[in-house]
């Protein structure tokens, strides 16, 4: 497994260089480790839906479970989506990047000429935190991502991977190249919205609170548990 350090993607031009090498890997059906705003976690081609079939057996998901998208910006989002309203972009341009995770419906025509079969009817997304992989999605669109799971031996629960030290062999035979991140992780709670038509909806709180929202969409709905 090749392992890519912060410092060889520091410098703008190595960058630019390291973006090609990473989006060509993704785009041969492989899959990579990456640093999310938690942690570490599985990504792959967001349209492939092969490869993405493969990060949910590493994990024991259930096949008709939707893989959340990362994203370089909201355009991105449209393209699978349509047209967000004003209030929605400012909303994701203020909390992105960050623990805000955002559902939207699929556009219909695209549901069935994406991938080997079709798009889902919604997916979630959120945007790149790591600016290798804001890179890579503006390079060959959304990609998907899972965080790697490990067990605390303290107390027996489950957190996302925050050291490639710890990542076992089996995953390493799994996966293609690994991309250090800098060390320095999130710990805020993911707040979930949904995006249905115009409106905005507050489906699950978390660092971002409903107060929070709405400083931005007033109008904002809530349906969320605590």
């Amino acid at each position: 497994m090749l392992t890519i350090t912060p410092d060889e993607y520091r410098d703008s031009a190595a960058r630019k260089k390291v973006i090609k090498k990473v989006a060509s890997i993704l785009e041969e059906d492989s899959i990579i480790i990456a640093p999310i705003l938690h942690g570490y976690a599985y990504v792959s081609n967001g349209k492939s839906e092969f490869v993405m079939s493969r990060i949910k057996e590493l994990k024991g998901m259930a096949p008709e479970i939707s893989l959340v998208r990362l994203v370089a910006n909201v355009e991105q989002i449209e393209a699978l989506c349509g047209a967000l309203t004003s209030e929605q972009i400012r909303l994701l341009k203020k909390f992105w990047p960050g623990p805000l995770l955002a559902e939207r419906a699929t556009s219909p025509h695209l549901r069935y000429s994406f991938g080997s079969r079709k798009l889902p009817d919604t997916l979630f997304f959120t945007q790149a935190s790591n600016s290798l992989l804001v890179g890579v999605c503006r390079e060959i669109g959304p990609v998907a991502f899972s965080p790697i799971m490990t067990f605390d031996d303290g107390n027996n629960n489950r957190e996302i991977l925050t050291d490639l030290e710890n990542l076992p062999t089996s995953i390493e035979e799994s996966v293609s190249l690994a991309i250090e991140g800098e060390g320095e992780w999130s710990h805020a709670q993911s707040t979930f919205i949904s995006l249905p038509g115009v409106d905005v909806l507050l489906t699950k709180i978390g660092e971002i609170t409903a107060e929070m929202i709405r400083e931005v969409v007033p109008r904002a709905q809530v349906n969320a548990a605590n």
